[in-house]
């Protein structure tokens, strides 16, 4: 089952990275792998919104947007 894989993946890893471009940002999943938790990094492509900004605030999850739109979150 990918899921159990990916799930078991991000738990032994030291670093967890989570590439999405704006259109994934905000939306829910048909089924969910893990919750952004602190130490996570995200990645994207443009400035999410003042929810999902303040959300990682919060949690500890650092946002990079990539390809020059802006700097780190």
């Amino acid at each position: 089952d990918e899921a159990r894989v990916n799930l078991k993946m991000a738990n032994s890893a030291r670093q967890v990275f989570v590439l999405a471009d704006d259109s994934k940002l905000g939306e829910r999943s048909t089924y969910g792998v893990l919750r952004m938790a602190a130490g996570m990094q995200l990645i994207t492509n443009s400035r999410p919104d003042d929810t999902l900004a303040d959300y990682a605030r919060e949690t500890g999850v650092d946002i990079t947007v990539a390809g020059g739109a802006g700097a780190n979150v």
